[in-house]
């Protein structure tokens, strides 16, 4: 076989693919570790207000006369996570950083800087049928204690709020109840929603409201990640909380990206001067996240080497 046939028959038998773990390192960290280090907590669910919201629209669902179908709520959700969605990138409260985004961002952030006077809530703005809810929270909302999954295999058609995620959803009606939009457009799939009234509702519901202590779901919401769901899984995660609050404390007014993280982990030091000791408090959790650290690193060294061999 000549040295350019060899190449396009192995591009025949293995098409080429992309992704960045393709030794399947990365998926036993979060697949497996991850969630024993700190159940019901993932990189993707940092905005814990999207539990609230979740779980209103759940709610909200149920709350209706419409089939118990999971084509039906689709439809009843997807509009209205596009408005919420939409919403962020247009909130102007003083709580509001740059790096608050929403699930949708790369077709909603550009549709809110144009600043169009209505939105169509028909617009597709995310390939999920249940958008984030469907990517990132389901599970963890259900590891919390906030909903019963529903489907094939499951008593119940469609997923159902808990009395837990009830009272939360409840909550964070009162937090919008007075809105236009809540009162007038909320109701229908298919509408024109005016700028105005988005503007309007999200100061109420966005993300960064959860910040202010007076919050309607604030407390609960807050209880919920300390106590929610499996108590054995509820101390870990509580455990994890207080390791963070630690390193927090000691490295103070000073930068800690990702990298300078996990060299505090394993190392107790970074390059750049933070240094940190945990408290004997902590000791055991912080064993537990160096082992894991550890194990990160030698999978970037394997990830490294399969490279270089490529």
């Amino acid at each position: 076989m000549s040295s350019i046939a060899y190449p396009q028959w192995i591009a025949k038998m293995y098409a080429g693919k992309v992704g960045r773990d393709h030794l399947g390192l990365g998926s036993v960290s979060s697949d497996q570790i991850l969630p024993r280090l700190s159940p019901g907590i993932n990189v993707l669910t940092f905005h814990p207000r999207y539990h609230s919201f979740y779980a209103f629209l759940l709610d909200e669902f149920w709350r209706r006369d419409r089939a118990r179908s999971q084509t039906a709520w689709i439809q009843f959700f997807r509009p209205r996570e596009f408005i919420f969605s939409l919403g962020v990138f247009l909130c102007d409260r003083s709580e509001h950083g740059e790096r608050i985004a929403a699930v949708g961002s790369q077709k909603t952030e550009p549709l809110a800087r144009q600043r169009l006077p209505v939105y169509d809530t028909r617009t597709h703005y995310i390939k999920s049928e249940l958008g984030g809810y469907g990517l990132y929270y389901r599970s963890v909302m259900t590891e919390l204690g906030l909903i019963f999954p529903g489907g094939p295999g499951f008593p119940y058609p469609i997923d159902v709020p808990t009395e837990h995620g009830k009272r939360v959803a409840d909550l964070f009606r009162q937090a919008v109840q007075h809105s236009t939009y809540y009162h007038d457009f909320f109701d229908h799939d298919v509408i024109d929603v005016p700028i105005g009234v988005i503007e309007d509702y999200i100061r109420l519901a966005c993300l960064c409201q959860l910040q202010i202590s007076t919050a309607p779901d604030h407390a609960l919401l807050l209880d919920t990640l300390l106590h929610g769901g499996d108590e054995n899984l509820a101390a870990a995660r509580r455990e994890t909380f207080q390791l963070l609050l630690d390193m927090a404390a000691q490295t103070q007014g000073r930068n800690v990206d990702q990298d300078t993280f996990r060299q505090l982990l394993y190392f107790e030091a970074a390059g750049n001067g933070v240094v940190y000791h945990p408290q004997p408090s902590v000791e055991a959790a912080y064993q537990r996240w160096r082992l894991y650290q550890a194990r990160e690193y030698y999978a970037f060294a394997l990830n490294a080497l399969w490279k270089y061999l490529l």
